[in-house]
């Protein structure tokens, strides 16, 4: 695992906070220095609401060392939120029992299946908040899948519901 980007001042992860962004995936080739980047979040800890944790090309939950990064980057006090789309909920489960993650932002991107369920299942159990972000993309989510996911309009401390856009994303989706 390494650090690829890390994002200082991040307003779309959650919007309505200032967090700073790690962006991490799999892999052996060297990335940016962990250190450097705590040294980063603790000089910038008074601008900020909290921190993020995602990943790029995999589910962040895939990640087994992700724990170790948590710990080795997180100044003690600083809230975290773990991007994912919730593809390993035991996973998810051992993060917020052990106290990494303090919120989830569960990213959907097709009618929820049954990880993602288990997922919103462990964070209601754990009192965690959540925050259901739905990227709407023309196939994936119609009326029939968006309609379960929007009963869960009052139990998430954000809904938020996102455009596809292609060329943003590069013309694909996570999960796929």
């Amino acid at each position: 695992m390494r650090i690829d980007r890390f994002s200082r001042i991040d307003t779309l992860t959650y919007p309505g906070r200032f967090l700073c962004t790690v962006h991490v995936s799999m892999g052996d080739e060297p990335g940016m220095e962990p250190s450097k980047v705590m040294e980063t979040i603790v000089a910038d800890r008074d601008s900020l609401d909290g921190m993020a944790v995602t990943a790029s090309g995999c589910d962040v939950l895939a990640i087994p060392s992700v724990h170790r990064l948590i710990r080795e980057i997180r100044p003690k006090g600083l809230s975290l939120s773990l991007v994912t789309p919730g593809s390993s909920p035991d996973a998810l489960d051992d993060l917020i029992g052990a106290g990494y993650v303090n919120h989830v932002i569960l990213q959907v991107t097709g009618p929820l299946d049954r990880d993602q369920e288990r997922c919103i299942e462990i964070v209601r159990d754990h009192g965690c908040p959540y925050n259901l972000d739905i990227m709407m993309a023309p196939g994936r989510i119609d009326e029939d899948s968006l309609r379960p996911m929007a009963t869960l309009y009052n139990d998430c401390a954000r809904f938020v519901m996102r455009t596809y856009d292609p060329g943003k994303h590069g013309g694909t989706l996570g999960n796929e």
